[in-house]
């Protein structure tokens, strides 16, 4: 679970006089179907790993990210309190048949941290970024690939 695995991070951070400088969140799921045939676990799975996750990991970790963790007022934007990159995707701008709820998952991702910026950016120096990666082989691209056809 989350708590023991910041508990471990926590400990070798303080063992060796460490902090940590940075955060990526990285995870998603995607259901390639039409939406009025996705049940509601395979939506809420979505939910709980593509947003849920992100934004769990950000809250559980801040405290220990960067200047941040002695709550020290730094110089506006120079990234010196650490860095959160939060992996969106291109589906989160452009709309798609078969991937609504993967889209809303990052969408909220993408003004999730838009929001962490606006907040953490000014106070503390932590930049914070999200991706809207484009499409690449992965095994979730491979997946979609299967199911769709293109012209």
């Amino acid at each position: 679970n989350i708590q023991s695995v910041k508990s471990q991070i926590k400990h070798l951070l303080d063992e060796r006089g460490y902090v940590l400088w940075g955060i990526v969140n990285n995870a998603g799921v995607m259901n390639f179907a039409p939406f009025e045939f996705q049940s509601h676990s395979i939506m809420q799975q979505q939910i709980d790993v593509n947003l849920c996750g992100c934004v769990n990991v950000c809250h559980e970790f801040l405290p220990l990210l960067g200047s941040r963790r002695q709550r020290e007022w730094v110089v506006p934007c120079a990234a010196n309190g650490g860095r959160i990159v939060n992996i969106s995707s291109f589906l989160s701008k452009f709309a798609s048949p078969g991937v609504s709820v993967y889209s809303a998952t990052k969408s909220a991702i993408t003004q999730f941290t838009h929001c962490l910026r606006m907040e953490l950016s000014p106070r503390f120096g932590i930049w914070c970024s999200s991706l809207e990666l484009a499409a690449f082989k992965t095994n979730l691209s491979d997946a979609l690939l299967e199911h769709h056809q293109f012209d």
